[in-house]
């Protein structure tokens, strides 16, 4: 970009670099409402042509390089589900990874050791925490900056990172209804006494039924889940033996596709299509590998560190909300089905 001129505005800068001017003013203003990787193509565009407008210089360490440390620990919140879900488990790592690489300082704990805790808030700079916090646990980080990542049941006064949950259902009834699906079906394990999030099916399950096809849900309990082989076996009876597949997760996924290499049921396109959410962990043995809607969590995860730093050197700015889009991708259907 080297002898290109200096643009006079920033309607030529974001023409540039072929973005929107809005995006442009964004990432030059480190939103996190634009991806790393945008920002960073930005902030070099500015340097290179010398587009820097006043008022958008960031004082922090995506300019200096140098990363401002919080003066306390910072406290990383999970629940118990970790045992059993990979998901959380990687997103735990993810989130440890960046504290090695940024060298910050802080502490892990579960819900039930919050509660435990004479007065949180005044022993930590900030909180990180994914999926719901109960409100009488965010209760007890009163006054602390705080981030939510993936709140199905938001309440709080913390800015929340998350994912664009009827989007994920939408891509997926889009892809069925592509392929001539007559019928579908909802897959979700779920523990009977946790309120159940519903937007991504819900969204699907609207978008099916509007193009008149049926999508039916199944639903079982991850406890016990014994009834679920003669369950699905009496559902894909319902749909003539071919219905699309979507599941809440890819724990659902697995379940589902483990059961229907026991049943003897094949996988292919337009027959049997199986499409998941988040990633595709737990599913890289399946052949055909499921469909994902990919959440890319761990740019998401990113994001709210960046966010959460920010909010610890800017306490009093207004709560933000960012929704992050998700993207549909389903592999080329090779090799043995299963």
């Amino acid at each position: 970009m080297s002898g290109t001129r200096k643009p006079r505005n920033m309607a030529e800068f974001a023409e540039l670099l072929g973005i929107t001017p809005g995006a442009a003013s964004l990432a030059l203003r480190g939103s996190d409402q634009v991806s790393p990787e945008l920002r960073k193509r930005v902030m070099k565009a500015a340097e290179a042509t010398g587009y820097v407008p006043r008022n958008y210089r960031r004082k922090n360490e995506r300019e200096t390089g140098e990363t401002v440390r919080p003066s306390k620990p910072l406290l990383l919140l999970h629940g118990n589900e970790t045992d059993d879900d990979p998901v959380a488990l990687m997103m735990i790592n993810t989130l440890l990874k960046r504290f090695g690489e940024q060298r910050l300082d802080f502490e892990m704990h579960t819900l039930a050791e919050l509660e435990r805790m004479e007065n949180p808030a005044a022993d930590y700079s900030g909180a990180i925490g994914f999926y719901s916090i109960p409100e009488h646990c965010a209760s007890l980080l009163k006054g602390l900056p705080r981030v939510t990542v993936l709140d199905a049941f938001h309440h709080g006064s913390d800015d929340l990172y998350t994912i664009n949950e009827a989007q994920a259902g939408e891509l997926a009834a889009d892809y069925f209804l592509a392929h001539g699906y007559k019928a579908t079906i909802c897959v979700v394990g779920w523990r009977q006494h946790e309120p159940f999030p519903s937007m991504r099916i819900d969204a699907f399950r609207k978008k099916m039924e509007a193009a008149g096809v049926p999508a039916h849900f199944l639903r079982y309990d991850l406890d016990d889940s014994r009834s679920f082989l003669p369950e699905l076996e009496a559902t894909l009876k319902k749909c003539g033996n071919a219905a699309g597949f979507f599941t809440f997760n890819e724990m659902s996924a697995y379940k589902l596709c483990s059961s229907l290499n026991l049943m003897g049921i094949s996988r292919r396109p337009g027959k049997n299509d199986v499409i998941s959410c988040g990633t595709s962990f737990l599913l890289k043995d399946f052949v055909p590998l499921p469909g994902i809607v990919n959440f890319h969590l761990p740019e998401l995860l990113n994001r709210a560190v960046d966010g959460l730093l920010r909010r610890i050197q800017n306490p009093n700015h207004p709560r933000i909300s960012v929704v992050m889009d998700v993207e549909l991708n389903v592999p080329e259907k090779e090799g043995k089905e299963g």
